[in-house]
């Protein structure tokens, strides 16, 4: 039998700053997309949409630093020195927003009728799953959102407990920037649809905002060229 080992977790902050660090300083400003993104935006706005993103990164670990520790709560026993699960819920929202958001108002809003992993399933036996983004953490998760200047229509923050099958559907914009959206869809159906092996914050292409994953391949010399 082995004993547990008291792990230290590093402070929020420390978190937000290595993932700065893996924040991509310069991204092109011509690139050729996948064939699988030309029906959804035009290439020059993804393009911008994904510096967009990677701008909004930036605000996101900002935020963070100076706000992290009313929304990050450590857990009980925690498993590694970064381990917090709020970092693992926000990103997966974020792909979730993106990922199933319809761009609409001139891809200025994102209309949002479906969060599965907001949502608890009924497997085939009759068993209740519980939402992979735990109920209790998805308010936190929206009001963060809104801290880094989203604007959620539809849900209302004020609440101690937020039932998200009521308050669809959402509307959700960026006022701030709102080609932003444009990337953030983009960015995560390359997270849902191309990336390979498990998802978890400190390996995630949305908050590495990896546009290499948006780009299509170029061949030559019996190799691939990304």
């Amino acid at each position: 039998m082995s004993a547990y080992h008291e792990v230290i977790l590093k402070p929020i902050s420390e978190i937000a700053k290595y993932i700065q660090n893996l924040i991509p300083v310069n991204i092109p400003e011509t690139y050729t997309l996948k064939t699988m993104f030309e029906n959804m935006a035009n290439e020059e706005d993804i393009r911008k949409g994904v510096v967009a993103f990677r701008d909004f990164i930036c605000i996101f670990c900002e935020r963070l630093i100076s706000d992290g520790l009313l929304y990050a709560k450590p857990p009980t026993k925690p498993s590694g020195m970064a381990d917090y699960p709020f970092l693992n819920n926000v990103t997966n929202l974020l792909v979730e927003i993106g990922y199933h958001g319809k761009l609409v108002k001139n891809n200025n809003s994102l209309l949002i009728t479906e969060l599965p992993l907001c949502i608890a399933k009924v497997e085939g036996n009759g068993k209740k799953k519980p939402p992979k983004i735990p109920v209790s953490g998805q308010i936190e998760c929206f009001r963060f959102l809104t801290l880094c200047g989203f604007i959620l229509d539809g849900i209302d923050l004020d609440s101690k407990k937020l039932n998200i099958s009521e308050a669809q559907p959402l509307e959700v914009s960026y006022p701030n920037n709102p080609i932003l959206l444009t990337g953030l869809k983009a960015l995560s159906i390359a997270d849902i649809e191309l990336r390979k092996g498990r998802r978890y914050w400190n390996d995630h292409n949305l908050l590495r905002c990896d546009y290499r994953l948006l780009k299509a391949r170029r061949y030559g010399h019996n190799r691939s060229i990304e």
